[in-house]
């Protein structure tokens, strides 16, 4: 009877210790992992392509949002490209970028690349980008006459159907071919050609 006596005392007061210590570990907001897009594409690009292509990782969420390690690899083709190493943090409500750079193709064909994501975002803890273009043997004209000469790393940047609300976001590079300095004059314009 002694053991029934204090068992009881014994087996609320651990009851009442683990509902306290649940109560004090508040449950952190979670983040919500969005993308300004999730495919690319370049069409045609010369063998000696450079640049890069760019991701928005948006946090739509409460929660820090952390995305990374990346990993890159070919789904088809033989490119090579480089991802940002490490992980990106995300403070609620912003936006970080995922840079994929190239540096030239050693074969040409049809490329398509995937891009891993994993991130703490519990409802998406991976995610799948993707880049695709086709590499041209055309090698890049020679200039016509000396002078500088402006090259753009890609000219075409297909995202598919993108979400509404959400920021757009890719950077060009530019480069100097020529053999005598480049000045940029004014500020680059930006037209819509279609929708608004």
């Amino acid at each position: 009877m002694s053991q029934r006596f204090w068992a009881w005392p014994v087996s609320v007061a651990l009851a009442a210790l683990l509902l306290s210590t649940a109560c004090s570990q508040k449950q952190e907001p979670p983040p919500k992992l969005s993308f300004d897009k999730e495919q690319v594409s370049l069409g045609t690009v010369p063998r000696d392509h450079w640049g890069m292509v760019t991701f928005l990782a948006v946090n739509k969420g409460e929660g820090l949002l952390n995305v990374g390690p990346f990993v890159i690899s070919a789904q088809e083709g033989t490119a090579l490209a480089t991802v940002p190493q490490g992980t990106l943090s995300v403070k609620p409500g912003d936006s970080g970028v995922i840079r994929i750079e190239f540096t030239g193709h050693q074969a040409t064909g049809p490329h398509r690349l995937s891009v891993r994501v994993p991130s703490n975002d519990p409802l998406r803890l991976l995610s799948t980008l993707t880049i695709q273009f086709t590499v041209s043997d055309q090698p890049t004209p020679a200039p016509e006459r000396p002078g500088p000469r402006l090259r753009v790393d890609k000219e075409l940047v297909d995202g598919g159907s993108v979400v509404s609300d959400h920021p757009l976001y890719e950077r060009f590079l530019l480069r100097n071919d020529g053999d005598a300095p480049l000045v940029l004059q004014g500020v680059p314009l930006v037209k819509v050609l279609d929708g608004c």
